[in-house]
């Protein structure tokens, strides 16, 4: 009987580390920020937004093999999976263009690429460590913003995920501070 009770502690206490190791026990962070201004190419996804992944791997995929090296992911997702059927959730999946990259692509290709200026807004933050840290940070991060858009509700729409993979850090932006409806005419 002792081993049992030990090893499932050991188990338990294993499995809590690694949680608190991707960020279960991490705080959200919101702060009020300038967000650069960027250019971004991206495929348009229809459908669960759990498969944005696999387009943001082989927009970065594509740009690698053209020489243009990027180190951050963007997924935009524009509804609400609480409201919206799964197969209806829109998004776009790519990643952030390094400055003066030059690209190939064209819609007929699926690509397309877009430019946000320079905006102020709040920001909502959370520590990448893996997609372990993502899963996390969704559970934690998606509520706050909620919260934030009931007090505002100028400000629902569709909500920015900038994945920072060198900086370690995942950044939730509400994309109305870039002006009405910029972001639903990519879509």
């Amino acid at each position: 009987m002792k081993p049992i009770f030990f090893v499932t502690l050991i188990t338990l206490a294993a499995v809590i580390a690694i949680l608190a190791w991707y960020g279960l026990f991490t705080p959200v962070h919101m702060e009020p920020r300038s967000v650069d201004a960027m250019d971004i190419l991206f495929r348009k996804h229809q459908g669960d937004y759990r498969k944005t992944g696999p387009i943001m791997d082989a927009v970065y995929t594509q740009l690698k093999e053209q020489g243009v090296v990027t180190t951050k992911g963007i997924g935009i997702f524009y509804d609400n999976p609480k409201e919206v059927q799964m197969e209806s959730l829109r998004s776009l999946a790519g990643c952030v263009l390094p400055k003066g990259a030059q690209v190939m692509g064209a819609p007929q290709d699926g690509l397309f690429k877009a430019s946000f200026p320079q905006t102020e807004t709040l920001v909502f933050s959370f520590p990448y460590k893996g997609k372990l840290s993502v899963i996390i940070g969704l559970l934690k991060v998606h509520p706050k913003i909620d919260a934030w858009f009931e007090s505002r509700p100028e400000m629902v729409g569709p909500v920015m995920e900038i994945y920072d993979v060198p900086n370690k850090e995942i950044f939730y932006i509400p994309t109305r501070a870039y002006g009405g409806d910029v972001v639903e005419e990519l879509w």
